[in-house]
């Protein structure tokens, strides 16, 4: 590795936000905002003067460490659509995936596989009833395990209405949230606020809906396929900390464990 590559590398580690500092940043932002805040007008000058620079240095690193996570989910959203003609994606079908759609009544969901590097993981579409997996995981995990990650990804094609009820309500608490900042602080704040408490409303309602496909899974398959993929998962992560849309690894697997017999 020459100097320059080593530097750009060290440097993309040195800005990286762990999600659990992400969280701890967003946190902090509402904390600011609802204590000292909404009292902002009666503090003394001085006071006013280092809430404002910590507050905004806050916002900025909140800011960045939230975009650079969302762009990335974006982008290998985006990447599939764009990419589709050069890695063209194969539809994926057994019978033991036939008859695990008809049983959920879902026959009308497509399985693809596609060889787009871009795409880590398994993943479902919100608008599209489509469910992409990797080509590389068809060798790295037996059919049974595959069969239980689409088992999962159903899962979400089968819950997503509740999924965008439970959606628009933390929308709408985070927005009641706000309006009523609003008489007591001023705009900057508020509207700061209103992003730090919108993603972590909605990392809350991800994390149910992760953990809820896992259930399905379970329900439908056992626990035993999926446990074993998150299992093997998690050895090759650096951290298990979980992300804004899932929860760690291991705190799915301890929830399917609790299936077990």
């Amino acid at each position: 590795m020459n100097g320059a590559s080593r530097f750009l590398r060290q440097t993309g580690e040195y800005l990286y936000f762990t999600f659990r500092i992400r969280k701890w940043l967003l946190r902090s932002l509402v904390i600011m905002a609802v204590v000292p805040g909404i009292f902002l007008f009666e503090l003394p000058i001085e006071v006013r003067r280092v809430f404002a620079y910590v507050f905004v240095s806050l916002m900025a690193a909140g800011v960045y460490a939230v975009a650079n996570v969302y762009a990335g989910s974006a982008a290998q959203t985006v990447a599939v659509g764009l990419l589709s003609k050069k890695y063209r994606n194969k539809e994926y079908s057994t019978p033991a995936i036939e008859q695990l759609k008809k049983r959920m009544s879902l026959d009308n969901v497509k399985v693809l596989v596609t060889p787009n590097p871009v795409v880590k993981s398994a993943f479902t579409t919100p608008m599209r009833p489509r469910v992409y997996l990797p080509s590389a995981w068809l060798t790295e995990f037996p059919s049974g395990e595959i069969l239980s990650i689409i088992g999962h990804e159903l899962g979400h094609v089968e819950t997503r209405r509740r999924f965008a009820l439970e959606v628009a309500a933390a929308i709408a608490a985070v927005l009641a949230f706000s309006f009523l900042l609003a008489f007591r602080s001023i705009a900057i704040v508020v509207q700061v606020t209103e992003f730090a408490a919108l993603v972590l409303a909605l990392t809350y309602v991800s994390w149910r809906n992760e953990r809820r496909a896992d259930l399905v899974s379970a329900r439908e398959l056992g626990p035993e396929g999926l446990i074993s993929v998150l299992q093997q998962l998690k050895t090759r992560v650096k951290r298990d900390e979980g992300s804004e849309t899932h929860p760690p690894l291991s705190d799915r697997i301890r929830r399917l464990v609790k299936l077990l017999g």
